[in-house]
């Protein structure tokens, strides 16, 4: 999957919250040479619904929202089921990082890697 630039997506840790039926989606990084590599796994949450943002040039924002509804219409009832989960993650960059740089994707599996260039 392409990298995109974290600008045409959409505030070290922080807490984050998600809906106690999903878990709580961790991250992970890890530092090369070149770069920051962040990776937060947030399963059952299709791309669209996840914003990334970036805040004062200094934090990255990690967002998402899962919405679903379900009907189930028979001969003699009819019910509608609605539930609503999010995610909501900040945390700050390192002081090296070239926040122009900035690249994110979403793995099919869920797996958002941001990559944060070092200046």
């Amino acid at each position: 999957m392409p990298m995109i630039p974290i600008n045409e997506i959409s505030g070290l840790f922080s807490r984050d919250v998600m809906d106690p039926s999903s878990g709580s989606a961790g991250v992970d990084h890890e530092e090369t040479c070149d770069a920051h590599i962040y990776k937060i796994t947030i399963p059952n949450v299709n791309s669209e619904d996840v914003k990334i943002q970036m805040e004062d040039k200094k934090y990255v924002r990690i967002i998402a929202e899962k919405k679903e509804r379900r009907e189930d219409k028979r001969k003699n009832s009819y019910v509608m089921e609605s539930s609503s989960s999010g995610y909501y993650r900040r945390f700050c960059l390192p002081e090296n990082a070239n926040v122009n740089q900035i690249n994110a994707s979403m793995e099919n599996n869920g797996v958002v890697t941001i990559a944060v260039p070092k200046n």
